[in-house]
């Protein structure tokens, strides 16, 4: 009798574990498919010129990813293209944060270009004033080199706008969780 209890009680058991497991899966696997579509949203959304609100999740969650030590090879190129070589913790990693990864390291690239391409324009700037204020042939030479150079430089407003209002926000970032 106390075997026949035993074994049915066991068996109820079991049946209780393959159920929770297969709730689970089936609650892992929705949660996962949400936010794949989630992230394919936001990728079909995205273009090459960064908004605010990317470049303000990418400042909140740039600290994490480098903290965590995460494996992602971003491709060299700036291309919204390039594809990475990623692990699972790293995609999980993504997918939990709904973040396109190829996006992800696209802003964190653009970032960094923008912030250089900024210095370039404010020392083009400050060179070509001070070449001005001399009245020689070789520094109107040096001046006029230094306005194509700053002619060269194409950068959209909005994105510099962005930029600006967070550029020591983004330099300290970068100094402390470097590339």
């Amino acid at each position: 009798m106390v075997k026949e209890q035993l074994k049915t009680l066991m068996l109820w058991v079991i049946a209780v574990v393959v159920l929770l497991q297969t709730a689970q899966c089936h609650i892992v696997h929705t949660l996962w498919s949400e936010r794949q579509k989630e992230i394919s949203r936001k990728s079909n959304e995205a273009n090459s010129v960064l908004t605010a609100k990317e470049v303000d999740d990418f400042m909140l969650l740039w600290p994490q990813y480098k903290d965590l030590n995460l494996k992602a090879l971003p491709s060299k190129s700036l291309s919204v293209a390039g594809k990475q070589t990623i692990d699972w913790k790293t995609k999980i990693w993504f997918v939990y944060h709904r973040q396109d990864i190829e996006r992800f390291f696209y802003v964190q690239q653009r970032l960094a270009e923008l912030l250089r391409q900024i210095d370039i324009k404010r020392n083009a700037v400050a060179v070509i004033k001070q070449m001005n204020e001399r009245q020689d042939e070789l520094s109107s030479d040096m001046a006029q080199q230094y306005q194509r150079r700053l002619n060269a430089i194409q950068i959209d407003e909005k994105e510099i706008e962005i930029i600006m209002e967070r550029e020591e926000a983004l330099k300290q970032l970068f100094r402390l969780y470097p590339a």
